[in-house]
């Protein structure tokens, strides 16, 4: 072999190993990536998950939610009890009651909505389930609250008519232990609940 094919012999034998280092490397690059991407996507989706989580361990208004998947089904299978409106407000002295229409089935809910549903297809913006209450309470004036495991709901009649009416059909679904209590003095003539 003469000198020229020898160093032409070296040349091409260093360019073919720069080529497959290139290759090499080119190759563990396009693997990285989607390993990465896969690894990323698997974080992405387990942080999701974690925050999902704790975002539904966290959801403190449990109530919406149920109301509007319960609502079809109770509306079919039971009586509607009662129904009208009544202003109801947060659980915060600071936030203002709102008006609110209400309708009680015969099992113990308690639905209501923005707005007197006028057609079947309208949707509860929450619901209070009365068999779970603990304690119906009169508060100053038409006030009244219901006292649940969840939370405490304030409500306002719009008259003493309607106040003494949504006793009535609302201490029906109070547990014994609970029952309905007095915080107001009876004026006579004003109904005594029991």
């Amino acid at each position: 072999m003469t000198e020229e094919a020898k160093e032409e012999l070296k040349l091409s034998k260093a360019r073919l190993e720069k080529e497959q280092r290139e290759e090499k490397k080119y190759s563990s690059d396009v693997e990285k990536k989607p390993k990465e991407r896969s690894f990323r996507s698997f974080f992405s989706t387990a942080r999701f998950r974690r925050r999902s989580e704790r975002t539904e361990a966290n959801n403190k208004k449990p109530h919406k939610d149920l109301g509007k998947k319960l609502y079809p089904s109770t509306q079919q299978e039971h009586k509607l009890v009662y129904e009208g409106w009544l202003k109801k407000r947060g659980p915060k002295k600071s936030q203002k009651f709102l008006q609110r229409w209400f309708e009680l089935y015969d099992n113990g809910h308690l639905f209501y909505f923005n707005d007197r549903p006028s057609d079947g297809q309208s949707k509860p913006i929450g619901y209070i389930d009365m068999n779970q209450a603990l304690v119906l309470q009169f508060e100053e004036g038409q006030s009244f609250n219901i006292k649940t495991p969840q939370r405490v709901w304030f409500f306002e009649c719009l008259s003493d008519k309607q106040l003494v009416q949504w006793m009535l059909h609302l201490k029906n679904y109070m547990p014994e232990l609970g029952g309905v209590t007095m915080r107001r003095n009876i004026q006579p003539g004003e109904p005594q609940f029991k």
